[in-house]
């Protein structure tokens, strides 16, 4: 997701990182409301016999995060929401399966 330099300084504002409010909304430096995310993996499996198979799967995806001026975002709503400041970084996820699969013929 990528935002523009006016819808940028806008979300920075409402969200306490910017000053003004509407078109002339200026972001603090730092303040970034752009983000993506990607991923990769790969699978194999080994027929070991006609009715027994080993499989290995390996996953791994990264979200590159929106970013402030203090690296953290103040709660919304105590009651619905997370209470006090949640720090905000770029996170990475490994996942690793290994799977043993028996069919069993008639």
């Amino acid at each position: 997701m990528s935002y523009g330099s006016t819808a940028n300084a806008q979300l920075c504002a409402n969200q306490g990182f910017g000053a003004g409010s509407g078109t002339p909304a200026v972001a603090f430096p730092g303040c970034s409301n752009n983000w993506s995310t990607w991923g990769v993996g790969a699978r194999t499996q080994w027929d070991v016999t006609k009715t027994f198979y080993l499989g290995v799967e390996v996953l791994y995806s990264e979200m590159k995060s929106a970013t402030t001026t203090t690296g953290f975002v103040p709660a919304i709503n105590a009651i619905s929401g997370p209470s006090g400041a949640l720090t905000i970084a770029n996170e990475s996820n490994w996942m690793v399966s290994v799977r043993a699969h028996r069919d069993f013929l008639p």
